[in-house]
């Protein structure tokens, strides 16, 4: 009977149209997505600008050649100022400005523009470098002596007796997991949505009535769970097959070089306990509301619950042995992406990820049991929202 419903809810969306049309056209809009900014960032060409520079520092030049390449030209010009003024309304000029000693000594330069707008960046950057080298000048420094001093540290981090292969290892492990992670939550807010939707569109048909007096309110809810479970890893899966094949034979990326397998079991078992803590969530909450419209709070409450684990990500990427790492590790609805990212890390010790898949274990089971209870009850409840009241009487009824 459970294998019935698993079936069911599996072949009723493979055969909506809207299911297949977003199979096929999620990855087109990632494609399109992704490559948009570059697309928009080579057809928005940067504007030139000319400026007239009055120069009584003999700097023109050395502004040229740093400006050379950029949209920004600059040409020296000996006219007064109501002169230049009037070239830059005319719109010969984007605008003008006077390089002197005070400039030197104080750092500020005002450009005379006809509207006020930033400068480019191109210029500022290289008049930045025009008033460093005239100061260092000016102080008679060496150039190459100042850049020596100034050069930043490159600081590297190597392990003692590390293996020659770790940095290939732990990048493996890190975009593993990072993938894992991401497709658990994308896993997490389209399957949960589908669970939501279903569990109160048959309530509101009244379809449950029909269906619970044949079978199990429990093994409805798990058929429901394990379908959408099934049809998420169509999705993904899908997907996958399309990515992979673009990064190994359009782009010559060895994918294998990035599978750390050895992580892969923990990353799987978290990603599959991740799943059923939240899919429990949302068919069970799903079953105690009327219909989706009346409902908007509490759903907008139930699908910000798996976002609790970005509070996390901040603080366990620069610290992954930290006392939040932990709490995250700990912490069931951050416990599977935040366990997963420390995985691929390399930081969760053993015992930390065995302490934390048992914890989602019996964490799962709780949910499991209350969803149960409350599917159990709300699939028949009619004319109104569940309050939040009802729904803890429901939970703690044992019958």
């Amino acid at each position: 009977m459970l294998w019935n419903v698993v079936r069911w809810e599996v072949m009723r969306h493979l055969r909506n149209k809207q299911f297949i049309i977003g199979l096929l056209i999620t990855p087109v809009l990632f494609a399109v997505f992704g490559a948009l900014p570059s697309v928009i960032q080579r057809l928005d060409r940067p504007r030139t600008a000319a400026y007239l520079v009055v120069d009584e520092l003999q700097a023109v030049p050395w502004l040229q050649t740093a400006l050379d390449g950029s949209p920004v030209t600059v040409e020296a010009a000996s006219a007064p100022r109501p002169d230049l003024e009037a070239a830059v309304l005319a719109g010969d000029a984007d605008g003008f400005f006077v390089l002197d000693r005070r400039f030197v000594e104080t750092g500020v330069l005002e450009v005379f523009v006809e509207k006020p707008r930033p400068v480019p960046n191109a210029l500022e950057g290289a008049l930045n470098g025009l008033l460093q080298s005239l100061r260092m000048q000016e102080q008679q420094l060496d150039p190459q002596i100042v850049q020596y001093v100034s050069s930043r540290a490159a600081v590297i981090s190597s392990g003692i007796n590390a293996p020659e292969d770790q940095s290939e290892r732990l990048l493996a492990g890190l975009i593993m997991s990072g993938v894992l992670a991401f497709l658990l939550f994308w896993l997490i807010i389209s399957s949960g949505s589908m669970l939501l939707q279903s569990a109160v569109q048959e309530k509101r048909d009244r379809m449950a009535e029909v269906v619970l007096s044949s079978i199990g309110a429990d093994t409805l809810m798990t058929g429901k769970i394990i379908g959408h479970f099934l049809l998420g890893l169509i999705q993904i899966g899908f997907w996958l097959l399309i990515g992979l094949s673009v990064l190994r034979f359009a782009a010559d990326i060895p994918v294998g070089d990035f599978i750390a397998w050895p992580l892969l079991p923990p990353l799987l078992l978290f990603t599959l306990l991740g799943y059923l803590f939240y899919a429990a969530v949302f068919v069970g909450v799903g079953a105690t509301l009327e219909d989706i419209q009346s409902a908007s709070n509490t759903q907008g409450l139930v699908f910000m619950l798996p976002m609790v684990s970005f509070l996390f990500i901040p603080p366990v990427t620069s610290n992954p042995d930290g006392f939040i790492a932990k709490v995250g590790t700990f912490f069931p609805p951050s416990s599977p992406l935040i366990t997963m990212i420390r995985i691929g890390m390399e930081a969760a010790a053993a015992w930390e990820a065995a302490v934390a898949a048992v914890i989602m274990l019996v964490s799962t089971w709780l949910v499991v049991k209350a969803a149960s209870r409350l599917f159990r009850t709300g699939m028949l409840m009619y004319g109104k929202n569940a309050t939040w009241k009802e729904m803890w009487r429901w939970i703690r009824y044992p019958g």
